[in-house]
């Protein structure tokens, strides 16, 4: 799918306010019907014909083609990277509704910078409101469930999503609470079973060749070699300066024995150091390998510099080089499996039980490739959501409760004047994604709002959509939560963007275009030669371009 602007106009406007608010619209139509648990399908298509169909908007933001420079300004503000698509169909639902309600008090002859205004004043009591409702959650497994739960509800059964929740919970067991986190979280795709065969590794996991015929397939309690460079004779190291001109063939001989006794000596080194499992991003020569295998070592080589430092990250210990073993600080795992996951032509080597590990692994299974790859997606927003929680511990309730009650004071803090326009229009937009939710379970929206917001100004601040009724339910009761930190910083970044796009007035090219395309292509074609004015860089009645 493509977004961009009507080719048979001009994008260089003088007055294209209408345009550019116009442009960011667009993006909540194609996200509005997936929002919510029940919210259905997007099926996406790539220039090859691949497809594949997600319900998940930060997936479908992350993957649609937008050219349009408003709605792709719209889409990396509420779509950044590194959050696991933490809150952005959200805030790029709550930017398109402000986008809609500025458009209104525009056409109404409310100045765009007068309504920026008011929103930058509703954005902090929206955001005062949300510490005010909010509530502290301890560290234990079972707030963090509700957490996951509440970020999990999606496309798959019921027993899939719980089995997710569990895997969820699993990688947030094994990092410390300082390291709970996407960056923390690794993933391994395996499409022979289902779902529920799922698992998380306390460790890391990589593809790569295990040499030698009588390599083990499992060390327990291992000790961990991790070298930077590969174990190879002299004459295989492409290095010029080494090269040797043998005329004698004795002499020759002697060479090739003083070639492989300087690499078993390296393979001597690593055992005598105590290593159970090196590790290297090099070649490991058979002549090592085949010394290694016989001490019982198991030797992986020709990693990449990720693998190796995924590998480091999960075991400890310091990296090497070959001429630098001895003293070497190893680092341990409680085991190390050579494994068959997924189809893939290279075997598995599973670090597990790690007990100092900074990363988390989870071997996903799906059945296929694209039921896989969307279970990677759920696990990761549920690992961001609980992570949330960790660096603020603090969550607000669910099913629309919080917007609905920030809305609610927010709309309590207008007073007079054209300014107060705008925050209203601001409440107004805070309560649409909930009536996108009722709606998207199949429920009257109208009729929903109105029942919340009886409940709300009865003083139950936590008062929601049950999406499975149509009727309301109490959040905090229910476990309906989610963090503050998540849902506060949706909110910033909806409205930051849409106040930017409100103080815009036109789109201007850097380079490449005719200066005088910056008074809009027809009215440049219009005007007297005698009428149009110096645009020189001297000029003092110029635009400053030159």
């Amino acid at each position: 799918m493509e977004l961009s602007a009507d080719q048979g106009e001009s994008p260089v406007e003088t007055d294209g306010r209408e345009e550019i608010l116009a442009a960011g619209q667009h993006l909540g139509h194609i996200v509005e019907s997936t929002y919510g648990p029940y919210g259905m399908d997007k099926l996406l298509v790539d220039a090859v014909g691949d497809m594949s169909a997600t319900n998940s908007g930060s997936r479908i933001l992350e993957m649609v083609e937008v050219t349009d420079p408003v709605a792709r300004m719209v889409l990396e503000a509420c779509t950044p990277s590194g959050e696991g698509g933490d809150g952005s169909t959200f805030s790029v639902l709550l930017a398109v509704e402000l986008l809609d309600e500025a458009t209104e008090l525009i056409d109404r002859g409310v100045s765009p910078v007068t309504v920026a205004d008011g929103y930058v004043r509703a954005r902090d009591r929206a955001a005062a409101a949300l510490e005010e409702v909010s509530v502290d959650v301890s560290p234990e497994r079972e707030e963090r469930y509700a957490i996951a739960k509440t970020a999990t509800a999606g496309r798959f059964t019921e027993l899939d999503r719980e089995h997710l929740r569990r895997v969820v919970l699993d990688v947030v067991d094994v990092l410390r609470p300082e390291d709970v986190s996407t960056e923390a979280l690794a993933f391994e795709e395996d499409i022979r079973l289902g779902i529920d065969s799922s698992r998380t590794v306390r460790g890391a996991v990589v593809r790569s060749e295990v040499v030698g015929e009588a390599a083990p397939d499992t060390v327990r309690d291992a000790s961990v070699l991790l070298l930077e460079e590969g174990v190879v004779p002299v004459r295989d190291r492409g290095d010029d300066e080494r090269l040797l001109t043998v005329d004698d063939p004795d002499d020759y001989e002697a060479f090739l024995e003083y070639d492989r006794e300087t690499v078993v000596d390296r393979a001597q080194q690593v055992i005598d150091l105590g290593a159970d499992v090196v590790v290297s991003t090099g070649h490991l020569h058979e002549y090592a390998t085949d010394h290694l295998n016989r001490a019982g070592v198991l030797a992986v080589h020709e990693l990449r510099n990720e693998q190796l430092d995924r590998i480091q990250r999960a075991v400890g210990g310091e990296t090497t080089v070959s001429t630098a073993i001895p003293g070497t600080a190893l680092g341990g795992a409680g085991q190390v499996t050579v494994s068959e996951i997924g189809s893939g032509t290279r075997p598995a080597v599973v670090f597990g039980d790690c007990d100092s590990t900074e990363i988390a692994t989870v071997i996903v299974n799906g059945g296929t490739t694209r039921v896989t790859a969307e279970a990677r997606r759920t696990i990761a927003q549920g690992v961001a959501a609980v992570a949330a929680t960790y660096t603020d511990p603090r969550v607000v309730p669910g099913g629309g409760a919080a917007e609905l009650e920030a809305a609610r004071r927010v709309e309590a803090e207008a007073e007079g004047g054209v300014g107060s326009m705008a925050v209203r229009a601001y409440a107004d937009a805070l309560t649409a994604p909930v009536a996108t939710l009722a709606a998207n379970a199949g429920y009257d929206p109208i009729d929903v709002l109105a029942t919340l917001r009886a409940h709300h100004d009865d003083g139950a601040v936590d008062a929601g959509v049950d999406v499975e009724t149509g009727g309301t339910m109490r959040a905090y009761e229910m476990g309906v939560i989610e963090p503050v930190r998540s849902k506060r910083r949706a909110i910033r970044r909806a409205t930051d963007i849409v106040t930017t796009l409100l103080r815009i007035d036109g789109i201007l090219p850097m380079t490449g275009g005719d200066v005088m395309d910056t008074l809009g292509a027809k009215e440049a074609a219009d005007a007297d030669p005698g009428d149009r004015p110096d645009l020189s860089s001297g000029s003092k009645g110029g635009l400053g371009l030159g």
